[in-house]
């Protein structure tokens, strides 16, 4: 297995933990009555676990099982929104940043199909992390404004 499919084999066990971190999201937002980021985050979810089935594909057709890697935890410590999808955003930020490494590697290896796989992840993961960062930003000008983030929350589903 060359370098950039083991780093594939890492990242798919970061798009499980990424999916079961979004479902836990989807819970905390349910159970703080958040419909519409509840919504979102389903989404995301179902988002990163098609992404972990890309590149278990990917790995397939190339004859490369996936490695065995210890799971990735994933957890909802946040008490409240802002905390909550901050943390969604650093998870995204060091995943495009992992799929910029990866690009690299790729390219040193000259596996093309790789880095044009890679290259749409990392695209993926630019809009997610500029939509995060977006939200952050109007969550902080709620403040602790339930209307505002229930008006945000009615814009998001």
């Amino acid at each position: 297995m060359n370098k950039t499919c083991k780093e594939l084999s890492k990242q798919y066990q970061f798009e499980i933990a990424a999916a079961n971190f979004y479902v836990m999201l989807e819970n905390w937002f349910l159970v703080n009555s958040l419909h519409g980021f509840s919504k979102w985050a389903k989404q995301e979810a179902k988002e990163e676990l098609h992404h972990a089935k890309v590149i278990a594909h990917y790995l397939g057709r190339l004859g490369e099982l996936i490695e065995d890697t210890k799971p990735i935890e994933a957890e909802v410590e946040g008490k409240d929104i802002v905390r909550v999808i901050q943390e969604a955003l650093q998870l995204e930020q060091e995943y495009l940043q992992t799929y910029n490494d990866m690009w690299f590697i790729a390219q040193e290896e000259k596996d093309v199909p790789a880095m044009e796989l890679i290259g749409w992840f990392a695209d993926v993961q630019r809009k997610s992390v500029n939509f995060l960062r977006c939200l952050v930003n109007k969550l902080d000008k709620c403040g602790s404004e339930y209307g505002a983030i229930l008006q945000l929350d009615s814009e998001i589903a």
